[in-house]
């Protein structure tokens, strides 16, 4: 029998998966992206439905619950996560000032051939 969370956890799952597929069709990810995050939500309904498929892995770290491995995860992804948005923010930053640089020194070089 499934617990309330489980069936939580795999409506969360199964929405992301067609997000993950609806993005797909807008042409907002690659194949690669969407062979990647089904990878992710499949996992995650996957352990969620049969949670003793895990132990292999939880008994050798000291973790008592699947549900403390899955937030555990969750959390270094997170983390993962918002230091790659870091370093694309960081990267786009660079990228602008270099533009606007351009585009001020070409409106410079434009007023004084006007002179």
């Amino acid at each position: 029998m499934l617990a309330g969370i489980q069936i939580l956890g795999i409506i969360f799952g199964l929405v992301m998966l067609y997000f993950t597929f609806y993005y797909h069709k807008r042409k907002d990810f690659s194949k690669i992206d969407v062979f990647l995050w089904f990878l992710i939500w499949s996992s995650f309904i996957f352990v969620i439905l049969l949670p003793k498929t895990v132990e292999w892995l939880i008994e050798p770290l000291h973790i008592i619950r699947v549900l403390d491995l899955l937030i555990i995860v969750s959390i270094l992804t997170l983390f993962a996560i918002v230091f790659f948005m870091y370093w694309i923010n960081r990267s786009n930053e660079k990228k602008i000032d270099e533009l606007v640089r351009k585009i001020a020194l070409n409106e410079l070089d434009r007023k004084d051939a006007r002179k």
